[in-house]
């Protein structure tokens, strides 16, 4: 049997009863080929043990079959899960993931983007919070010959694919359950500057107090930066408060965490003294104890959903209706909120 370096498209073809066009059009993942033959040069390059020649096929066609993930979030757990779902589009489409974490408030931001683009020749360029909502950083891709996706972006161009939550209900119905549980008072971690998600998220929370009758007194609000230490050192001053919040919503799992923490620093009980919701369902609010009642988005299938989209942008097989898409959420209950119970 021939080793792998040395089977060719041809042998494939071969093997598939096809003509090696039409090998070469499924592993460019191009229209037009039907279902059936389709399967039978996947099975032939599965049995072969086939792996085409990325550098000769990126000449052949005139594209480098890369899909960038710019970022700049201190979250790994998040990052991981859009990368997962990023990956996961790629390696079905036989292209190939780059990650890079560009500084967002550097001044040479656009000067950092272009030097990738120009070392990588990506083919498509996925920007993740808070550099989705970069107006600048958006208008400069837009003028590049790349395909753009953005992921919970605050707005975006109508051109450009796109795929979010809606924050501002997700926000507004941890608000909900909290006054369903009984609390009168409460604290908002938020996020840091430029992250247009959590400004959703508090936006959300706070607008459906308000709306619900309480004051701008009954809620205490300290911006953290998504870290367990901002989230821990924001609930220390809430905690301090002459009337302790007894519910405190933080804007990510993370500084949830750190503000459970700060009230078992104070010996106070989660969730019979303070109830504490996070967001995002990260690995992290399943691991600590009490399990944490966190805000969960599906951002694996919003990250795979959208490279998808500008795989199939940059073959020019994409339609309109395939521009954004709204995800849904879930409030994942845990233990650390009491589901109804009058608080003092």
């Amino acid at each position: 049997m021939l080793s792998d370096t040395s089977i060719t498209l041809e042998h494939v073809a071969k093997a598939a009863g096809v003509s090696p066009k039409t090998v070469s059009r499924v592993l460019n993942n191009e229209g037009n080929v039907r279902e059936d033959t389709r399967d039978r040069v996947l099975k032939a390059i599965d049995d072969l043990g086939y792996r085409p020649n990325a550098a000769a096929r990126s000449l052949a066609s005139n594209r480098s079959y890369l899909v960038a993930h710019l970022h700049n979030n201190p979250n790994r757990d998040y990052l991981f899960r859009i990368n997962e779902g990023a990956y996961a589009a790629c390696k079905s489409s036989g292209h190939y993931l780059l990650t890079e974490r560009v500084d967002h408030k550097s001044p040479n931001l656009i000067d950092q983007v272009r030097d990738i683009l120009l070392r990588t020749h990506v083919d498509a360029v996925l920007l993740s919070p808070p550099l989705s909502d970069h107006a600048q950083l958006v208008s400069f891709l837009q003028a590049q010959p790349v395909a753009l996706g953005l992921l919970s972006p605050v707005s975006h161009d109508t051109t450009i694919v796109a795929a979010d939550i809606n924050n501002v209900k997700a926000g507004a119905a941890v608000a909900e359950d909290l006054l369903e549980a009984g609390h009168t008072r409460f604290g908002l971690i938020g996020g840091p500057d430029g992250h247009g998600s959590a400004v959703g998220r508090c936006d959300g929370f706070h607008g459906y107090l308000i709306e619900a009758g309480f004051s701008e007194d009954d809620i205490i609000r300290i911006d953290g930066d998504f870290s367990f230490k901002s989230g821990l050192d924001a609930a220390a001053t809430i905690f301090d408060a002459p009337k302790r919040p007894t519910a405190i919503f933080a804007a990510n799992d993370d500084m949830a965490a750190g503000a459970m923490n700060a009230a078992l620093k104070l010996g106070l009980s989660v969730p019979e003294e303070v109830s504490i919701v996070g967001f995002d369902g990260s690995q992290l609010a399943d691991q600590i104890w009490p399990r944490l009642t966190t805000v969960r988005q599906p951002v694996s299938r919003m990250a795979k959903w959208l490279v998808e989209r500008l795989i199939a942008k940059g073959q020019g097989i994409a339609s309109e209706d395939t521009i954004f898409a709204q995800f849904d959420f879930t409030l994942q209950k845990g233990g650390s909120t009491r589901s109804s119970q009058a608080q003092d």
